[in-house]
């Protein structure tokens, strides 16, 4: 009876050798894809902010225009991007909790009249036809333009007051969140920055 069970245990061993290195195999695979997707993601992305920094560049002199322009620096939820020169100018590469998932927003800004210049969402989870909503032009463009230097408020109804946005009808919560998202992303950046 020994030898049977070593034989089942020696079986099982090499069973699970097995299926431990094809999940491996398969993990790594999927890895280096996705590690490809999320290059050409960050590249698309960065030309992106580098035209609306107002730099002119080709495909082949990408990367240099991007350095010479920009500095980047990084924290545990979002990344900064600093244009070098004048105006003063930024983006925020962030992400916070929306209601049914994170959303992540790029929001570009100028420093010197403490506007945002632009809203764009990268990334969401909220539900289409509600919170899903805040990816359409009419809920981003209010933010074009918008004055940050008190804080942004996203409201029901507008009062008039400096900051404010119409919120997403049957959209609390995610309105709020991304408000939240803005203001915290802003306050990071300026404290990262000292500008």
């Amino acid at each position: 009876m020994k030898k049977s069970t070593w034989k089942i245990d020696l079986k099982s061993a090499v069973f699970l050798v097995i299926i431990t290195t094809v999940c491996t195999l398969f993990l790594s695979g999927t890895n280096a894809l996705y590690q490809g997707v999320i290059a050409e993601r960050q590249k698309t992305l960065r030309m992106e902010i580098l035209q609306d920094f107002g730099i002119t560049f080709t495909e082949m002199d990408f990367s240099s225009s991007f350095d010479n322009n920009v500095d980047v620096i990084q924290d545990r939820k979002n990344t900064y991007f600093v244009f070098k020169g004048a105006p003063r100018q930024g983006a925020i590469d962030t992400t916070g909790q929306g209601l049914w998932g994170t959303i992540q927003l790029l929001i570009m800004i100028n420093e010197e009249s403490k506007q945002i210049t632009k809203l764009k969402v990268l990334h969401h989870t909220e539900t289409p036809g509600l919170g899903g909503r805040i990816e359409e032009d009419v809920f981003l463009n209010q933010f074009q333009g918008l004055n940050y230097s008190d804080s942004v408020k996203i409201v029901k109804e507008k009062k008039g007051e400096p900051g404010e946005v119409d919120a997403i009808s049957g959209a609390t919560v995610t309105s709020k969140s991304v408000e939240t998202i803005i203001n915290n992303a802003i306050q990071r950046y300026q404290a990262k920055t000292g500008r």
